[in-house]
């Protein structure tokens, strides 16, 4: 990465590197480049939390993929500064805009200049013998008459009370500057005049000076920055103001320092994942071809097989019936000849030799055989396609027993059953039917004992719905996750082949599901607990443990259908404004799109996820993005959060006539077009309104707060055409009978031209409109805020804004890793199995030869011989034989061909 120091000297606008000549001593205001000097001496501050990043800080930031919450404190101090903002006592970003061309570097306003408006100083001194100045006496006139800067409004509801100065100048050269804004109201005593300037503080308010008193621990003081507020000026001023863009030097400094840049990190980032997809790649390769190697050499090693080779002791036991000779003279094996039949060998030459490694070497099924004729065939418990489970006894134990069907027997099909028979034999938990053995004694009559649970089998054995999911394991698996909702931790899920039944049994009391999301089709929910799937093409043991805790409690979401629903009205009775709006979106409606300085956080995190650009969105679109995701607008067109009370949503917040009326408010009654009664409050204190209210809006500035004499509630509507809108007003007002001061925010759904004045009606008997009373934030302390609920958005509108507007995020280069890494390791894999499968083409074809070899050679292949038995079981009763574990290929082999007699 290019040094800072050689971009900084590049960069014609500033010098970034450290200029002993600069000294921050509040003869000028460039913060940015204080705080990128103590940054890089090491310093560090406290992160900046937004609500909302203003749109121009995240434009700047986006094409060097860097997230403002990602940048140290300093830095982030230092990008709103450059870019013309500064933080309120609500901690929100606000926009700064210069006068005459200044820039943000250049707002301190000289002492000459201050004192040339007939200001008076209080003069302090600080530690390295500069005084240090602040404003005395000076009127509001007088200080705005030099000020630079002009504030948007903001909130300081400590405003009257705050007793800094407005301006000062000193400062200690190594601070790092706060970007802190208040509000300086008073009075003034001798002209009674009422003044109001906002002023940027560099210090924390506890080492800031009060007015006419110098710091009492004799240190620095701190530049404060004097500006005028946004409503407080002339149109022509206002359109000659420079609303700043961001220096050059900074951009320098923060593409060279924090960027993640897709040019360069993708080289290194590349070469680093290539170079190690291709080591593992090629381990996997030379595993693999070390492992055939070895297995050929040992056949290599192996002796001819001769005929006293069978007359060693063999782990193979032989059953009576095997030793009988065979029928007819013949150099083919018969039925008898061997451990298993004929069709083992199909399935030798089909690829059982998979199946029998599973099966003798697997470490989950060491110990785990059982003499297949231990187990008692009692009845059949149910049938699939390709297999059936049988209710058995064995050592005097009911057992449940699983197997293929007897007509399906080929190779794939019994290789998938053993990794079934090998993965059930893995999973070990209390809630899953504990895997007891398995059991052979040919690959036609493979079997999987498991334990008997009466209830979970009997409900198997009694449903046949069906529950539809894709082919991935994955996905199924997913689905598990998602459909399971209750205190039941598990899903033990078995298939048996093409089309089969598969068998979902809930063990334990677990309540039936009772909420599935829409991609969760049950066809039926039983009281027996048991789901019916069905799946093609994949063999599955999916099993769900541990679920979330949210889940575990029955925490569901119930996604609404996209669709119109026609018995959907927006008549005041609820406050789902997002489905309205996506019906008169869906409708065709348009409307204007709304501008914001700033984009919540939360509204860009979850539209980031799809790749969807706020500003990209149709107006009505947006609202309804806000309005779900919490977010109402303020009459500055400013986003606000809303917080809902006692677990309402955002969709059921409307407060019902009947509780209004509770609280002893009347109304005002409205007939409407569809021959429906509208209501609006009448008579209602704010006490009585906020009683009934269920939500929380966050604290704004309505100028116009006691002037508006809209209806802080009302309830009608029923207009299939109304496209809501989502209006926050501050209704402020003095009880002229108790003089009491009341303040209710409320949402108004209608535009302000078709909002009636209080105790009107709509005009030309209109529809009515919802209005929801909200609680101001400022009522309640943060603990009491703990307990209310932040929107995060329902299921559907996301699906909605996934369907209809999700973009393709566009090949990102870095792809290209996941991607190479990929087809190497498929490269390698597939040429590893090519020269498995030459390998395994040539141990079946060696062990034909052997086996004609063995024909040729040895009498006891001859017609007429019989099938010779380990020494120490030819004086063994015949009832005492029985197959066991067949340890080793060879021994199969040495069974195969000594029964070819």
């Amino acid at each position: 990465m290019i040094s800072v120091v050689r971009s900084l000297e590049s960069t014609s606008s500033s010098i970034l590197q450290s200029d002993d000549s600069f000294v921050f001593d509040g003869t000028n205001s460039d913060i940015a480049r204080q705080l990128y000097i103590r940054h890089n001496k090491g310093d560090v501050g406290d992160q900046v939390n937004f609500t909302s990043i203003p749109e121009a800080i995240a434009a700047r930031l986006d094409p060097f993929n860097i997230k403002f919450n990602d940048l140290p404190g300093l830095v982030q101090r230092a990008v709103l500064w450059d870019s013309g903002f500064a933080i309120s006592p609500t901690n929100e970003a606000v926009q700064i805009r210069t006068i005459n061309n200044f820039t943000m570097a250049e707002l301190a306003v000289p002492k000459d200049e201050v004192s040339g408006a007939d200001c008076t100083f209080k003069n302090c001194s600080q530690p390295n013998g500069v005084t240090a100045h602040y404003t005395q006496y000076c009127t509001g006139d007088q200080m705005l008459s030099v000020s630079r800067c002009v504030v948007d409004i903001f909130e300081d509801k400590d405003a009257v009370n705050y007793l800094g100065a407005m301006w000062s100048r000193g400062g200690d050269p190594d601070m790092a500057p706060l970007i802190r804004l208040r509000e300086h109201s008073w009075t003034d005593p001798s002209s009674n005049m009422s003044y109001s300037v906002y002023a940027v503080h560099t210090v924390p308010r506890n080492l800031a000076a009060t007015w006419d008193q110098c710091r009492p621990d004799k240190e620095y003081a701190s530049l404060a920055v004097p500006c005028y507020r946004s409503d407080k000026i002339t149109v022509e001023m206002d359109e000659a103001l420079t609303t700043p863009q961001g220096t050059a030097w900074v951009t320098t400094w923060l593409d060279d320092e924090f960027a993640e840049k897709s040019g360069q990190g993708l080289g290194t980032l590349v070469l680093v994942l290539i170079i190690v997809g291709g080591v593992l790649a090629l381990g996997l390769f030379g595993l693999g071809w070390y492992c055939c190697c070895r297995r050929a050499k040992r056949r290599e090693e192996k002796p001819a097989l001769g005929a006293d080779d069978f007359d060693v002791e063999s782990p193979v036991y032989m059953t009576p019936e095997l030793a009988k000779p065979p029928t007819a003279s013949s150099g083919r094996l018969t039925q008898q000849s061997s451990v298993f039949s004929q069709s083992s060998i199909d399935f030798e030459s089909a690829g059982s030799n998979r199946t029998l490694e599973i099966l003798l070497n697997s470490p989950h099924l060491q110990g785990r055989r059982i003499p297949y004729e231990s187990v008692t065939f009692k009845n059949t418990l149910s049938k699939g396609v390709n297999g059936e489970v049988w209710v058995c006894e064995y050592n005097g134990y009911k057992v449940a027993v699983k197997r293929l069907l007897q007509g399906n027997q080929k190779a794939e099909t019994v290789q998938a059953f053993a990794e079934e028979i090998e993965l059930s034999a893995s999973l070990v938990h209390p809630n899953i039917v504990e895997f007891i053995g398995v059991a052979w004694n040919s690959l036609n009559n493979l079997v999987m004992v498991l334990e008997f649970f009466p209830r979970a089998f009997a409900a198997a054995a009694g449903y046949d719905a069906f529950f539809k999911v894709s082919r991935s394991t994955t996905r199924l698996i997913a689905v598990a996750f998602r459909c399971n909702r209750t205190s039941a931790s598990l899903f033990a899920v078995t298939l048996f082949g093409q089309s089969g039944n598969l068998d979902v049994m809930l063990r334990l009391d677990a309540n039936p599901i009772a909420t599935v999301p829409a991609d969760c089709h049950a066809a039926h929910h039983s009281k027996n607990r048991r789901l019916s799937m069905t799946m093609k093409g994949v063999t599955v043991l999916a099993v769900a443990l541990a679920l979330p805790s949210s889940m575990a409690q029955g925490h569901t979401i119930s996604l609404r259908s996209l669709e119109s629903n026609s018995s959907f009205v927006f008549d005041g009775t609820h406050s789902d404004i997002a489905q309205q709006l996506y019906i008169r979106h869906k409708a065709g409606d348009t409307d204007t799109k709304v501008s914001l300085d700033s984009v919540p956080v939360a509204v860009a995190n979850r539209l980031s996820d799809l790749n969807i650009q706020f500003s990209d969105l149709p107006g009505l679109v947006q609202r309804a993005v806000l309005w779900d995701t919490g977010f109402a607008l303020s009459p500055s067109n400013a986003p606000v959060q809303v917080w809902t009370m006692q677990d309402y949503t955002m969709a059921d917040i409307a407060v019902p006539k009947d509780e209004v009326s509770g609280e002893g408010c009347t109304f005002k009654n409205c007939t409407q077009p569809n021959d429906e009664l509208a209501y609006y409050t009448l008579i209602c204190s704010g006490a009585q309104m906020v009683n009934v209210s269920r939500c929380v809006a966050d604290t704004f500035v309505d100028s116009a707060a006691t002037s508006y004499l809209g209806s802080m509630w009302s309830v009608g509507g029923g207009d299939p055409s109304m496209v809501p809108h989502i209006r926050l007003r501050d209704h402020s007002w003095v009880d002229p009978v108790t003089e009491v001061s009341y303040s209710v925010y409320a949402v108004h759904t209608t535009s302000v031209a078709d909002d009636p004045a209080w105790n009107v009606c709509p005009a030309d008997d209109g529809y009515g409109a919802l209005t929801v009373p909200c609680h101001r934030r400022d009522e309640f302390t943060d603990k009491e805020m703990a307990a209310m609920n932040t929107p995060t958005g329902s299921a559907w509108v996301t699906t909605w804004l996934e369907e209809e507007f999700a973009e393709g995020s566009g090949f990102d280069l870095l792809l290209l890793v996941p991607i190479l890494g990929a087809v190497v390791l498929i490269v390698a894999i597939g040429f590893g199995w090519v020269y498995w499968k030459r390998k395994d083409k040539s141990k079946i074809e060696d062990t034909v030869s052997t086996t004609c070899d063995l024909a040729a050679v040895s009498p006891q292949y001859m017609s007429g011989s019989t099938v010779p038995l380990p020494k120490y079981a030819s004086g063994t009763p015949e009832h005492a034989l029985r197959p066991t574990v067949m340890t080793t290929q060879g021994s199969l082999l040495s069974s195969q061909s000594a029964s070819n007699g």
